[in-house]
């Protein structure tokens, strides 16, 4: 029996890039090299053949026919707010998945002790997964983290994780990260630990994105990414206790970008997240987000099961349902993202 190949049939491929070209016109790239070629994987005992790419392939079509474009220069995306829950890291999922799919090497560090980003990613502690506890010990042995790239025991290259992505690495979360802010807070230069130590290594191994996931909290390491990024993005949930907190939370993060004086280093984008038609209060705090929040985001995303379902598969809603409505609203997300940061033409130009 043939192995199957993971990957993505071309009409996945088409609606995931939004691809107008023909299928005739896309095995006509093919023919002529311009993409790669396709597997050719049996479709049960049909005797028939279906193309199918991998997703080192599938990066590359993105690269020549998708909406997203690489940045200019290394870009430092950081994704905060102070209050949990509001679809944070599956923004930090979406980000990263959306962005290697176009090949621009992409990389999530796990800043938050909880570690949504790094279950998202595919980093599998579960119960289900381990046979007895010294098999959990010589797991979480063998992952490492950030605390062990300060202690020197290994190096940032070490601890990179891979996905099933070949540009999407990630740096696990672990309970480490509370010893480690204590050790960071000695340091002199203790703001830019992680620009130094982590950002910096980061990009000269070549990685273009950058995305920090922080936790739901003011700490050591909010100071740390926002000294470090050029873009925060800020989910902002459409209910009440975040409409109260909007104003504060604001004020706060303009007084620390005027006392690090990063202003002109620092973009933010504020996305009304959790959007509900139905209900009336809802859109009134979104359409409030828009009007009297600086720096908010065009679109919104919306509750949806389809979200959750995306995450719970660890992929992009892009990926997960294509034709979906809400897919719609993140693809307008990703584009708006995408142009924040500075980007470049694409080498390639569709032909």
């Amino acid at each position: 029996m043939e192995s199957q190949v993971e990957g993505l049939p071309f009409n996945t491929i088409k609606s995931l890039f939004g691809i107008s070209h023909s299928k005739t016109a896309i095995l006509k790239a093919e023919a002529e090299e311009r993409i790669p070629r396709a597997h050719r994987v049996k479709i049960g005992d049909t005797g028939r053949e279906q193309r199918i790419w991998d997703f080192g392939q599938v990066a590359l079509i993105g690269e020549r026919y998708g909406f997203l474009k690489h940045p200019e220069k290394p870009t430092v995306v950081t994704i905060f707010s102070t209050k949990g829950g509001i679809l944070k890291s599956t923004l930090a999922l979406n980000i990263a998945r959306t962005h290697a799919l176009h090949n621009i090497k992409t990389v999530v560090v796990d800043l938050d002790p909880q570690g949504d980003s790094s279950k998202n990613l595919g980093l599998d502690l579960s119960e289900d997964s381990f046979e007895d506890l010294d098999e959990v010990d010589k797991k979480l042995e063998a992952i490492g983290g950030l605390f062990d790239v300060k202690t020197g025991r290994v190096s940032l290259n070490d601890i990179l994780q891979p996905t099933d992505l070949p540009t999407l690495q990630f740096i696990p979360a672990n309970s480490e990260l509370v010893p480690l802010m204590e050790l960071i807070g000695t340091e002199v230069r203790r703001e830019y630990w992680i620009k130094e130590n982590v950002i910096e290594p980061l990009k000269a191994l070549g990685y273009e994105l950058i995305i920090l996931d922080l936790a739901p909290s003011w700490s050591l390491y909010t100071s740390n990414a926002l000294a470090a990024s050029n873009l925060l993005v800020s989910p902002l949930e459409c209910k009440i206790a975040h409409y109260r907190n909007i104003r504060e939370f604001t004020r706060y993060l303009d007084g620390f970008i005027k006392k690090m004086g990063i202003g002109n280093q620092l973009q933010t984008l504020f996305v009304p997240v959790k959007t509900s038609a139905t209900r009336k209060l809802s859109m009134q705090i979104k359409q409030f987000y828009h009007n009297a929040v600086p720096g908010c985001s065009h679109g919104s995303i919306r509750e949806s099961v389809t979200g959750e379902e995306a995450v719970a598969n660890r992929v992009s809603v892009l990926e997960y349902s294509q034709k979906s409505t809400l897919a719609e609203e993140v693809k307008e997300l990703m584009i708006e993202i995408n142009s924040k940061m500075a980007t470049k033409a694409k080498e390639r130009q569709v032909q």
